[in-house]
């Protein structure tokens, strides 16, 4: 802090000459245009300033006081209508005071571990004095100084002390008490000898999850089986690679948010051109389109690539990997939405449900064989959960779901010739003509533009994940399978027909419109960011 030889409140005008103030940067004199204040009363209203400043800063950017939050254009904001922003004040200004309150109690406890470190050459004694009780007094909680002012407070105003309790000294001593309570296969890590294949297997369990969500809920496997070997060597990997490919470089791009995740969901669902060449020869691939066509593709096969995959193959099941895995919920803070309790996210759960429902009983092949692949599919999801749950457990989940450089070396390998083999040899009838074929890079041009117009998301520190959430998805999945069953039986009488057919109206077009909000974000986001 500041020495001052002067005791006397009396003069009204202070000579420099007989008022020098000693401080840390070298001697400083203080001017008020109060010219009724005498020196020291002066003095320690200028010190009061910490206390205020520290005081508006809590009211302003931790209690979000005035109605006002102070943001650079290089922050990402907080969405207020996806994050709890009441749960995140409270918690935030919890472990605020718990940290200001443990300071001052474990300073003049703790100087074996913090003191005794002095700089070579130095000609101050080494050992540590902690701070006495006037500092407790003179910096209350919650606006507490630097550690040093505090010490100097305590050293008769003299900046300078052998050695201070920091922040940082404190975040190590927390740091080695959770060393000593944690268990020792928790700390090790990837050391601990098994953690590397339980990561395999909750890519695996990520990979059935996906399998599930886009072949036995359209009923597109169920017919031929989900233990059929083109299922198992050719429509599971397809889906793995697709989805690890997006989701390592979304994250490592940092298009995170749920408009990028939808663009990328758009790449992933153009697969259906080159590979199965759906959008351009229908489902069977006879050529024949089931609702007429748009141009040269497909009225409802069209629908695959701009809402089907996008959700089922892509969103979904990246929501309920990060409820397996609730740490990875940092990296895609906005999939709360898909599983949480706004009007939106509730809409969107039922629209789901009803619209799945039918179309996955009118491909079931029968209430029997959808009957076993559920079992199947439930049994197989349970015994991947078991062997994967350490990696959950111990992982940040960014490994789950982000591939290192050989990984993705390996991705891009089979994926290229997947595509170039299926390109050939899988129904060459059904390649359109180059005209056709090259207008469909256009798709893959509107879809990267929108990625590149959105903003860079970085990871949050921590976001809540409720166990509601998880339930939720269960709750759904089973009216899902119930109304699936109901619908198997009304299957007979082609009552599904009507309902599955306006159903592929309102996805294409839907498909078409969301895509398009997307890019318009993207937009937005771009030009906010500049202005």
């Amino acid at each position: 802090m500041l020495r001052v030889p002067i005791t006397t409140t009396e003069p009204r005008i202070i000579d420099p000459s007989r008022l020098p103030i000693e401080t840390s940067h070298g001697r400083m004199i203080l001017m008020s245009s109060d010219m009724t204040l005498g020196a020291l009363q002066a003095l320690n209203l200028s010190t009061a300033r910490v206390r205020i400043e520290s005081l508006f800063a809590s009211v302003k950017n931790l209690l979000g006081g005035l109605a006002y939050h102070f943001w650079s254009k290089y922050l990402e904001p907080v969405l207020a209508a996806r994050v709890n922003i009441l749960a995140a004040i409270e918690k935030s200004l919890a472990r605020h005071l718990i940290v200001l309150g443990t300071l001052p109690l474990w300073a003049p406890r703790l100087a074996t571990l913090f003191g005794n470190r002095t700089a070579a050459g130095s000609a101050r004694p080494a050992a540590w004095s902690p701070p006495t009780s006037s500092v407790a007094r003179r910096w209350p909680i919650g606006s507490a100084p630097s550690p040093k002012r505090a010490c100097a407070e305590a050293e008769g105003g003299v900046v300078g002390c052998s050695e201070c309790v920091t922040v940082e000294s404190m975040m190590r001593l927390f740091s080695r008490q959770q060393e000593l309570v944690l268990p020792k296969t928790r700390r090790q890590g990837v050391a601990s000898g098994n953690l590397g294949s339980r990561i395999l297997f909750a890519r695996i369990l990520t990979g059935v999850v996906i399998l599930i969500c886009a072949e036995v809920f359209s009923g597109a496997s169920l017919k031929a089986g989900l233990w059929h070997p083109w299922t198992l060597l050719v429509t599971y990997w397809l889906y793995f690679a697709h989805f690890f490919f997006f989701t390592t470089f979304a994250v490592h791009t940092g298009r995170t948010s749920l408009s990028s995740l939808y663009l990328w969901g758009v790449l992933f669902g153009l697969h259906e051109s080159w590979i199965t060449k759906v959008i351009w020869h229908g489902y069977s691939g006879d050529g024949k389109f089931v609702m007429g066509h748009i141009g040269p593709y497909g009225f409802s096969e069209i629908s695959m690539v701009f809402i089907f995959h996008p959700v089922m193959s892509f969103i979904l099941p990246l929501a309920v990997t990060c409820l397996l895995c609730r740490p990875l919920r940092r990296l895609f803070p906005e999939l709360a939405w898909f599983t949480g309790r706004s009007k939106g996210g509730r809409i969107a759960q039922v629209y789901l449900v009803l619209s799945l429902a039918p179309v996955m009983a009118m491909n079931s092949g029968g209430m029997l064989n959808l009957a076993v692949h559920l079992s199947v599919a439930i049994i197989l999801l349970g015994a991947l959960s078991r062997l994967a749950q350490p990696a959950f457990m111990a992982s940040d989940g960014r490994a789950i779901v982000v591939f290192g450089i050989r990984g993705f070396v390996g991705l891009c390998v089979y994926l290229a010739l997947l595509y170039g083999v299926t390109y050939i040899a899988l129904r060459p009838e059904g390649r359109p003509s180059v005209a056709v074929q090259l207008f469909t890079f256009v798709f893959y041009a509107v879809a990267v533009a929108g990625l590149w117009l959105h903003r860079r998301r970085q990871p949050l520190p921590t976001v809540p994940v409720e166990k509601r959430e998880s339930r939720l998805v269960v709750v759904l999945f089973a009216v899902l399978i119930g109304l699936a069953f109901v619908c198997t039986v009304l299957g007979e009488v082609s009552v599904l027909y009507p309902v599955i057919a306006l159903n592929f109206v309102m996805w294409t077009c839907g498909g078409f419109a969301l895509t398009l909000l997307c890019v318009l974000k993207g937009l937005q986001e771009r030009f906010a960011h500049t202005a």
